[in-house]
C-alpha cells in the first residue's frame, strides 16, 4: 500500500505486458514472473487454497497463505523496488506494484474464513470490497482495476494489545 502511494501517487498500476511463459534470466523479471504465475494460477475451482478449504485443512490453508505473503515479502527484498525506482526502472517498479497488488487481493479474499474483519480493511483500501461482499466465498481471479484506481485509507490492520 504505501509502495503504491510512494511510487505511482496512489494509482494501483495498470496490467503490465510481460511474457509469463518464459522464465527470464534477469532475477528481477523472474521473482516478478513467478509471484505472478501464483497469482494467474489462483483459479478458484482448482487452487490449492480452495482445495485445502474444502477438505477443511484449516492448519494447512493458514500456511498457504503465510506462504504467499512470504513469497510477497521476498519480491520486495529480492527487487528492491527502491533501488529501481531511483535507477530510473519505473516500469518493473510498476510491475512489482501491480503484482503484489495481484497477490494482496488473493490474500484478502483467502484470509476471509478466518479474519473477516482484517478482509474487508483490505478489500476497502484496494477497492474491491464490492467483490467481497457479492460472496466472500468464491474468489473472482485476477481482478482487472479500472484505469486510474486510487488506493482509500487502510486502517490499522492489527492494532497493537495494550497491557
Amino acid at each position: 500500500h504505501a509502495m503504491i502511494v510512494k511510487y505511482n501517487n496512489g494509482v494501483i498500476p495498470s496490467l503490465p505486458t510481460a511474457n509469463l511463459k518464459e522464465k527470464s534470466e534477469d532475477p528481477i523479471d523472474e521473482a516478478i514472473r513467478q509471484l505472478a504465475l501464483v497469482c494467474i494460477q489462483n483459479d478458484p475451482s482448482t487452487s490449492e487454497f480452495s482445495k485445502l478449504m474444502k477438505d477443511r485443512e484449516l492448519s494447512r490453508a493458514l500456511e498457504h497463505i503465510w506462504s504467499k505473503i512470504k513469497q510477497c515479502d521476498q519480491l520486495i527484498n529480492t527487487t528492491e523496488p527502491w533501488k529501481l525506482e531511483k535507477a530510473g526502472e519505473n516500469q518493473k517498479v510498476l510491475q512489482i506494484l501491480y503484482w503484489l497488488s495481484q497477490a494482496i487481493h488473493t490474500i484478502a479474499w483467502e484470509i476471509y474464513p478466518f479474519l473477516p474483519e482484517t478482509a474487508v480493511k483490505i478489500a476497502k483500501a484496494y477497492n474491491i470490497e464490492k467483490l467481497l461482499d457479492e460472496n466472500p466465498n468464491m474468489f473472482h481471479g485476477i481482478h482487472e482495476w479500472e484505469d486510474e484506481v486510487k488506493l482509500g485509507e487502510i486502517e490499522q490492520l492489527f492494532p497493537r494489545l495494550t497491557a
